[in-house]
Order: C-alpha cells, then sequence, then structure tokens
C-alpha cells in the first residue's frame, strides 16, 4: 500500500513539476515575443510623433520662408524694438506682415508644444512664444529644461539660409505614451539628429547611455549591430533622413522577468505538491490502517481464531462493505461448522447406542452359556436345561 503511495507521490510531484516547466518556458517564449513587440511598437509610435511635430514646424518655416511680407517683418523684428516693430506691422497690415500670427496659432492648437522660438543669422537674439508670453519675447537664449527641440530651415526664395524655426515639445507626453506600451519591460528610445546630436532620449540605462554618447563624441553613426547581443533594436530613418530613431529593449531585463516567472511557478508548483501529498498521505494513512485491520484479521482466522470479528465502525465505503462481507461469512462458517459438528455427534451417539444394544444381549447369552456349560461339567443336566431354556426364552 504504501508502494502504491510512493507511485501516486512520484507521478504527482513530475505532472505538476513539468507543467510549470511547460508553462515557464512557454512564457519566457512569449515575454521575448512581446518585448520584441515593444521595441518595434515604441519605434513606430515614437516616429508617428516626431514625424508629426516636425510637420507642424517644417509647416512654420515654410509659412514664414514663403511670405515675403513674412520673413521681412522677421528680420525687422530683431532690429526694432517693440513700439517702432508694432508701428511696422500695422503700417503694413498686421496680419499679413506679422510672423507671429502664425506661431501663436500653433501654440494654441497644439498643448504637447512648450515654446516655439525662431533666429536668424542677422542677429544674436531669439524670438521666444511660451506659456509666458505667447506673444513672443526677444532672448539671448532657449529656456533650459529637458525638452524635445525640433527645428526646421528657413528659406526664402532667392535665399539659402536666414534662419531657423524651433519647438520644444515637453517629455510628459511622449514618456507617458511610452509607458503605456508595457507594464512587464520598458523601451529605451535614442532620437539623433543628422548632425550626430542626441535629441531625445528616456532611457535610464547608464551604460547604454556612455556607449551612444562615445559614438556620438566621436561623429562615428549609431548602428544597431553592436548592441543586438544585449538588446533587442529596432531603427528608423525619419522626416528625410533627417533624424535616427532607435528603440532598445533590454534581453537582461527580458531573462530577469522569466526567471522570476519561473521561481514564482517553482514555489507554486512545490506549495501545491506539498498540499497535495500531505491530503494524499493523510487519505493512504487512513487507507492502510483499515487494510491493516482486516489483514490482521485475516490471519488471525488463517491460524484458526475463528472467533474473529472485524471492527466495521472505523470502516469506510469499499473497505466497510468488505469487512461486512468478511464478517458474515465468518458468521456463516461458524454456524456450518457447528451444525456439521452437533450432526457428527449425534450419528456417532446413535451409532454408539446401536453398538451398545448390539452388545450387551450377547453378553448376557455368552454369561447364560457359561452357567450352562459348567453345570453340564458338573453334571447338573436339568439345570442346564432351564438356563438353556431360559436363554431361547430371552431370545425370542
Amino acid at each position: 500500500m504504501y508502494r502504491l503511495l510512493k507511485i501516486y507521490s512520484i507521478a504527482l510531484i513530475l505532472i505538476i513539476t513539468l507543467f510549470a516547466v511547460g508553462v515557464s518556458l512557454v512564457v519566457g517564449i512569449e515575454k521575448k515575443n512581446r518585448a520584441e513587440r515593444l521595441s518595434h511598437n515604441a519605434l513606430t509610435r515614437m516616429t508617428y510623433f516626431v514625424e508629426e511635430k516636425q510637420r507642424k514646424v517644417n509647416e512654420l518655416a515654410n509659412s514664414i520662408a514663403e511670405s515675403e511680407q513674412y520673413y521681412q517683418g522677421l528680420t525687422s523684428y530683431f532690429s526694432m524694438n517693440d513700439a517702432e516693430y508694432l508701428a511696422y506691422t500695422l503700417k503694413n497690415n498686421y496680419a499679413s506682415s506679422n510672423f507671429t500670427n502664425i506661431i501663436e496659432q500653433v501654440s494654441l492648437v497644439d498643448k504637447d508644444i512648450d515654446f516655439i522660438a525662431v533666429d536668424t543669422q542677422f542677429s544674436k537674439e531669439r524670438y521666444l512664444s511660451d506659456s509666458k508670453s505667447l506673444y513672443g519675447r526677444k532672448v539671448d537664449k532657449f529656456p533650459k529644461g529637458d525638452k524635445l527641440l525640433l527645428d526646421a530651415s528657413i528659406k526664402p526664395a532667392g535665399w539659402n539660409f536666414i534662419g531657423n524655426v524651433y519647438i520644444g515639445i515637453n517629455r510628459e507626453p511622449i514618456d507617458e505614451m511610452l509607458q503605456q506600451l508595457s507594464s512587464e519591460f520598458t523601451s529605451d528610445i535614442f532620437l539623433i539628429s543628422d548632425r550626430h546630436q542626441l535629441v531625445y532620449s528616456n532611457s535610464e540605462d547608464i551604460e547604454l547611455q556612455e556607449q551612444i554618447n562615445s559614438l556620438l563624441k566621436k561623429g562615428e553613426d549609431v548602428s544597431m549591430q553592436p548592441f543586438t547581443k544585449q538588446y533587442f533594436v529596432t531603427e528608423a530613418v525619419i522626416t528625410n533622413e533627417h533624424y535616427h530613431l532607435m528603440s532598445f529593449v533590454s534581453k537582461e531585463k527580458v531573462s530577469e522577468n522569466s526567471r522570476a516567472f519561473f521561481t514564482i511557478m517553482a514555489l507554486t508548483s512545490l506549495i501545491i505538491d506539498a498540499i497535495l501529498l500531505l491530503l494524499l498521505y493523510r487519505l493512504f494513512n487512513g487507507y492502510v490502517f483499515q487494510v491493516n485491520d482486516i489483514l490482521e484479521s485475516i490471519k488471525k482466522v488463517s491460524e484458526g481464531d475463528r472467533r474473529i470479528k472485524i471492527t466495521e465502525e472505523n470502516k469506510k465505503s469499499e473497505l466497510k462493505d468488505i469487512s461486512v462481507g468478511i464478517n458474515e461469512m465468518m458468521d456463516n462458517l461458524n454456524q456450518f461448522i457447528r451444525d456439521n459438528y452437533e450432526l457428527e455427534i449425534k450419528q456417532k451417539e446413535a451409532d454408539f447406542r446401536a453398538l451398545q444394544a448390539q452388545i450387551n444381549p450377547h453378553f448376557m447369552y455368552n454369561t447364560l452359556e457359561y452357567i450352562r456349560m459348567s453345570a453340564l461339567s458338573e453334571g447338573m443336566e436339568e439345570l442346564s436345561e432351564v438356563v438353556f431354556a431360559f436363554g431361547s426364552i430371552l431370545r425370542n
């Protein structure tokens, strides 16, 4: 019985352990696939976001470049004070000569934009429009802060270049967009300009940042090949090769996540094994006790003790039925033995009585015959005849 318990226990442990290992392997493969999809999805989302914002800054630059009044107003803005520039725009149709009109419209519509700035090659000052001054003001440098800065060149007809338009974009919507892609892993995004400048990164991986910054300082192009052993890498060139966008998901973090899941599955399987083995032991232990009680009773019966009765109160289910059956069989057997024993005794008594009935007359006849013969030997013929007549009467 305990051998059966061992077989069941080993089978149970193997089944649960193999199930846990199989689930862990499947989940590990799925996590790897999710990490690759995350890298691709993060790149796709970021590409769409950057291209949309770049389109806006390009439209701003083109709007200024394509309107002679706008770019003349731009150059006038940096050569005049505020009062002079206001008089200039009023004199030359405020709506068509004031380049700040289109900048204000973009700022009002797009809440992701923190500021819009314009500079020219004719002045060291810059025009800046932000939440503090929607209509704009002159500044010496851009606001400090970690912003995604996109730019476009202003190139009017007949000019190679007169300045740039910049938009500073808040990091929060970008970071939130990337965080929403996955709760398990993080995609490290690097946006690099064609001038080998890091425009945006959400990475907290110090080692990865140092590797990329080292390549950028050397003026080298960043390719995905050196990073494929440690990361799931996806890259794209966007906005007419103006930006190089790369997405990294750490393979080590994916492995750690898979190992953590495997550890949880292993602990869970061990707990389940322990609970099931405890239940199995308690079930078999009670079962073994009942079976041993039955076997012990049968052994005593085989040794000749037919007075044994198996206790039925502590037996359950089929073992109780077996105990009841054995007890009934023993009762029937004892009754059969008693019946046959009594019948045999009665038969022997009858035979004895019959034998006794045969022995008693012969003894008496022999005795009378002895007396008769003794009388003859003594010459007592009359006595001999009397004894013979008496014996004949008894025989009749």
